[in-house]
């Protein structure tokens, strides 16, 4: 791990204190309401936007340490398509109305964390292009998620959101939402795998542009 920081740390710094910030927030406003931490966590685990934040806190976190693993485009966009999902379903089920009666860290979460994911993928390049099949893997989370709150609205009778209800809106309600969030989750990675393959042959034809000896003394050489 480098001491040094470097400017996509520092801003990684910078969001991984608004994830926490928001998820904190969250936490504390669902204890108070539910007056237990123990029923503020289990609220806090049963919610797809609480977990996308959690996801994004731990991911920026580790880019301000240093660690590789969590800069990799292959593995950063996740965090990109799981607050898209998070962003779509909120603006389409919820909207300015419940965003008006909500909490600071609610309103940063639905407003403010998707974009700055987004900008921190468009401005900070890994050392190596996403590939295709990225855009299938990222769509791991909101499919796992899918069947964790399936299942324990099901055993609970607390189903995380209205329209995850199968008991009362049927299968075939609850299974064409299932199919619209992979595709759109599908949608979202294959987009910004296009970004992230164009602007690698961009630089790449712009260093060939900048040094055309090396392309001719590769050849020679080679």
């Amino acid at each position: 791990m480098s001491l040094r920081l470097s400017p996509s740390r520092t801003v990684a710094a910078l969001l991984a204190a608004m994830a926490w910030y928001c998820l904190i927030g969250t936490f504390a406003q669902l204890s108070k309401e539910w007056t237990d931490l123990a029923e503020g966590f289990a609220m806090l685990t049963l919610y797809y936007t609480d977990w996308a934040i959690f996801l994004t806190a731990i991911f920026f976190t580790g880019i301000a340490a240093g660690k590789v693993y969590f800069a990799r485009h292959a593995n950063f966009g996740h965090v990109v398509v799981v607050l898209a999902i998070m962003m779509v379903m909120y603006w389409t089920f919820q909207g300015m109305p419940h965003m008006l009666k909500s909490r600071l860290a609610a309103q940063i979460a639905h407003t403010a964390l998707f974009p700055a994911a987004l900008l921190y993928w468009l401005v900070f390049h890994g050392r190596e292009p996403a590939r295709w099949r990225h855009a299938l893997r990222w769509t791991m989370f909101p499919f796992l998620y899918t069947v964790y709150g399936l299942t324990r609205g099901y055993i609970t009778k607390n189903y995380p959101y209205t329209q995850a209800n199968f008991e009362v809106l049927g299968m075939k309600w609850v299974g064409g939402m299932i199919f619209l969030t992979i595709v759109l989750s599908i949608v979202v990675g294959l987009a910004l795998v296009l970004w992230d393959k164009w602007i690698f042959r961009k630089n790449a034809h712009h260093s060939q542009m900048s040094d055309p000896e090396a392309d001719e003394n590769g050849a020679l050489t080679g």
